[in-house]
């Protein structure tokens, strides 16, 4: 008789002898049995000596989890928040010796060629560009279009009904939650490298296969993670290393039930930039987004995807700014 599935007389199928043996021991001993490429994180030894805050403990809790054999989401929409209007169109970029305006239109641009790079190579069944503009002025507003015009997907440019950051962000995340599809939600001020939408992509499935659940992504470290200097775990990805971590700004890539799901967390961002909210800062990531990261993992990559091209002490280290920020300035750009 030809067996034709793994089993034996008397012997427990192999997959379920292996979920048998790590649980009762391989992990005691802490170790665990995983597929051959799948991301893990292993227990630390002495925890309490070096985790003070609890982020180690919190990053293996929220990742020691089985993947449950669903195909990862292959659908991504970027939601871009664009604003070129008045006097900041013209003011001094404090990076490079340049309008405001050209910086950001080279940050966009170099967004556009991360997209299209990712619609070549990522895989993905459907990658669409949704583009909030808060009424910038009109040859602004061309500028930003004619940029927009070299997307190789489907892609829009609207302008939403509330005006100001808050409103805007608060509107693009109402749009994304529960969303059967993987969003990015971004400004207009990060410099991208060509390689950063798809390989978050590629990142994100990653975690997926190893966790069966969702994950947040933010293109870059954030700062306290150079100044406080929490313990965290890196993890290897197919092209680079990846750090837990419990902050992000509100450029970040996750999946539309994240936003369905930690609603709560998401509802008080109408409040950026809010006059009276903002010295309570009720809008503030610590207080909105970032609390998602205490259920779910949260990761940014090393080196850096993409830098917060808003001033010098936002630079993530050892990023080539100069190098993606030339080819895609708009006046050297054809």
């Amino acid at each position: 008789m030809e067996l034709t599935e793994p089993y034996f007389y008397g012997v427990l199928p192999m997959n379920e002898l292996l979920r048998l043996l790590d649980r009762l021991v391989v992990r005691p001993q802490g170790y665990r049995i995983v597929r051959s490429g799948q991301v893990h994180l292993r227990p630390v030894k002495a925890l309490e000596r070096i985790d003070t805050d609890g982020n180690l403990a919190a990053a293996q809790a929220l990742f020691d989890r089985a993947g449950d054999g669903t195909a990862p989401p292959d659908a991504l929409t970027v939601m871009v928040r664009t604003c070129l209007r008045g006097a900041r169109r013209a003011r001094v970029h404090p990076i490079v010796d340049a309008p405001q305006e050209t910086a950001v239109l080279a940050c966009l641009g170099s967004l556009v060629a991360s997209v299209n790079h990712a619609a070549a190579t990522a895989g993905l069944s459907d990658l669409t560009v949704e583009v909030d503009d808060d009424r910038s002025d009109p040859d602004a507003r061309a500028h930003i279009e004619s940029v927009l015009g070299a997307l190789t997907v489907p892609w829009t440019l609207r302008t939403p009904e509330d005006t100001l950051a808050g409103p805007v962000l608060h509107a693009q995340f109402r749009r994304a939650a529960g969303a059967d599809r993987l969003v990015y939600f971004v400004e207009d001020d990060y410099l991208h490298t060509l390689e950063a939408i798809a390989s978050m992509v590629g990142f994100s499935r990653q975690v997926h296969a190893a966790t069966g659940g969702p994950m947040m992504l933010h293109p870059q470290e954030q700062r306290v993670l150079y100044t406080h200097h929490y313990p965290s775990y890196v993890v290897l990805g197919a092209d680079r290393r990846w750090r837990t971590t419990q902050h992000m700004s509100h450029t970040l890539f996750t999946h539309g039930s994240v936003v369905r799901d930690h609603w709560d967390c998401f509802e008080n961002t109408r409040y950026v930039g809010h006059k009276e909210k903002r010295k309570a800062h009720k809008g503030a990531e610590r207080n909105t987004t970032n609390r998602v990261l205490e259920v779910i993992p949260g990761f940014c990559p090393i080196p850096a995807l993409a830098a917060h091209f808003q001033a010098p002490d936002l630079l993530p280290p050892f990023f080539d700014w100069r190098g993606v920020y030339d080819a895609h300035r708009p006046d050297t750009t054809t």
